[in-house]
């Protein structure tokens, strides 16, 4: 359940910052692509028969950047690689001014 908190705040952090659900849903795509078609790993359950390399779910196992249960995103790896993101997001755009002069 942590992941899934933390990458809400981190696709709500890409939606304020960049001021459209674009950068979110790329993002959301991106993720879903690598995670799937290059890694063979199960996206909503489903593993794609075509991929770059394979899981043997059978004999895969928790570890620091895997979660048996939830996937890569559901990994110390994955939560702190989220955490950093959004970090990176409020810093850069933190100062951001728009052109109706409002700053973020």
């Amino acid at each position: 359940m942590t992941a899934v908190l933390v990458a809400g705040l981190l696709f709500s952090l890409m939606v304020y910052y960049m001021d459209s659900i674009w950068c979110a849903m790329a993002a959301h795509t991106a993720w879903n692509f690598t995670q799937n078609l290059i890694l063979g790993l199960p996206n909503s359950g489903m593993v794609s028969p075509v991929s770059v390399f394979k899981l043997d779910a059978a004999t895969a196992k928790s570890s620091f950047a895997y979660s048996v249960e939830f996937g890569l995103e559901g990994s110390i790896t994955g939560i702190t690689v989220m955490i950093i993101t959004g970090i990176v997001i409020i810093v850069l755009y933190h100062k951001k001014e728009i052109p109706n002069g409002k700053k973020y």
